[in-house]
């Protein structure tokens, strides 16, 4: 599964072309014009600081990042690649198969849980970064989090659902919060709404 995320990952992680260069009809100008000078302003900024900004100055008089509602400070896996990367564009398209691998691991862990094969999960688990919504919304760097993140909080209701509740409890609380913290606030409001659903099916 991994190989195979990293093959699909291939072009934008050792060739030329990168996850924010890849939009629908040859541009987007969303990414071109926020996404993409945020990501290097963030780069740019932690680099000199060590640490993720907490006012854009680039956008208009300025603004705070929360305002965004997109990453924040607190997210460290941000913090850590964009810290390593050679350029900006390398750290998105780190973070891009990141929360590639880890959005396939949580359908693995979800499909397993629901009681099928390995062949079949893992299926299920490496068509899930293929999918429309996430390979659309891709270059949306606050989106691939919330992807990675969504399974999680599936498995965790279906953990406490079978009452392994303290396991459940936490994985789908984490992933709610890595969700809103590493991701988008938004995005994550529709993540409880689906969970509700969830819950609601179940009961």
């Amino acid at each position: 599964m991994l190989a195979f995320v990293t093959l699909y990952f291939a072009q934008p992680l050792f060739g030329t072309q990168t996850v924010q260069a890849v939009t629908e009809n040859g541009g987007d100008p969303d990414v071109a014009n926020i996404f993409q000078p945020l990501h290097e302003y963030q780069y740019q900024y932690v680099r000199k600081h060590g640490e993720l900004p907490e006012w854009v100055e680039p956008m208009g008089l300025g603004t705070p990042h929360s305002d965004l509602a997109t990453t924040t400070n607190a997210y460290l896996p941000r913090l850590a690649v964009l810290r390593g990367a050679p350029s900006a564009q390398t750290a998105a398209d780190v973070l891009a198969w990141l929360a590639a691998v880890a959005g396939a691991l949580g359908v693995l862990a979800l499909a397993r849980l629901y009681g099928l094969g390995w062949a079949a999960a893992t299926l299920a688990a490496v068509s899930y970064p293929l999918t429309h919504a996430a390979v659309r919304w891709l270059p949306y760097f606050s989106i691939p989090v919330f992807m990675a993140a969504f399974p999680f909080v599936l498995l965790g209701i279906e953990l406490v659902w079978r009452r392994r509740l303290l396991l459940g409890s936490g994985v789908g609380v984490a992933a709610l919060g890595i969700g809103g913290i590493g991701g988008s606030v938004l995005f994550s409001q529709l993540a409880v709404q689906v969970a509700a659903l969830l819950v609601v099916y179940r009961l």
